[in-house]
């Protein structure tokens, strides 16, 4: 349908990535688009229309600070969930629970933050291009 409705070009990804973690799966788009090399900016849908503060999760998450692992492995041990223990975590390590709450609740915020790193961590001359959300979602 995407090519009869004038898209140029559709990649599928591969199972093992589609079926995966949201950092597994951006993992894998970005190495697949990167390997392409006519790829220029990456789109993609957020919630939070700030890719500063997106970029900054992204960091602290790639970087992994000791005192972020110190807290992730505190909020791991009380044996919640790695995707809430992380979110504890990164809120605790930011320390402006107002400010970031509903960051990491959001799951197109969180593949966002995936994407970002993905780019990050292969050292990717892609350019991120977040879009805010709007309206109610399905």
């Amino acid at each position: 349908m995407a090519l009869l409705n004038g898209i140029d070009l559709v990649i599928e990804l591969p199972c093992i990535y589609s079926i995966s973690s949201a950092e597994n799966f951006a993992l894998g788009s970005i190495k697949i688009l990167n390997s392409l090399k006519i790829v220029d900016t990456l789109s993609f849908g957020c919630e939070l229309n700030d890719l500063s503060l997106l970029k900054e999760f992204a960091r602290i998450l790639k970087e992994e600070p000791a005192e972020f692992k110190s807290l992730l492995n505190h909020e791991l041990s009380k044996g919640i969930s790695f995707p809430k223990a992380r979110e504890n975590a990164l809120l605790m390590y930011l320390n402006d629970l107002r400010k970031y709450a509903n960051v990491l609740s959001s799951p197109n915020n969180i593949l966002a933050i995936e994407y970002l790193k993905a780019l990050d961590v292969t050292m990717s001359t892609i350019e991120p291009l977040a879009i805010k959300r709007v309206g109610p979602r399905l």
